[in-house]
């Protein structure tokens, strides 16, 4: 196990905890972690981050992506937004 996670359950349990109080604790700490990612999700369900160019493609991931994914996503787009392209002959 690394060390984080040990840092982490050693908040809940202790060497002396019994086999009862090791799974209350148990239970206690995974309900600790899930609860900041239900309310991240809750406010990606009602909030909505803007796009910052006007792509089609970032548009589809604006809606599908969590925001914490979309924003890493939009790096990269606002990174291109201004990247001139042109065809060019591959046939030689």
């Amino acid at each position: 196990m690394s060390e984080s996670m040990h840092s982490f359950f050693n908040k809940f349990i202790t060497r002396n905890s019994s086999l009862i109080q090791f799974v209350k604790q148990h239970d206690n700490c995974l309900g600790s972690r899930e609860q900041p990612e239900r309310e991240s999700d809750d406010a990606d369900f009602h909030t909505v981050i803007p796009c910052a160019t006007r792509s089609s493609i970032e548009a589809q991931f604006q809606h599908v992506y969590t925001h914490q994914k979309f924003r890493e996503v939009q790096a990269q787009f606002k990174g291109k937004a201004n990247c001139i392209t042109r065809l060019t002959n591959s046939a030689l």
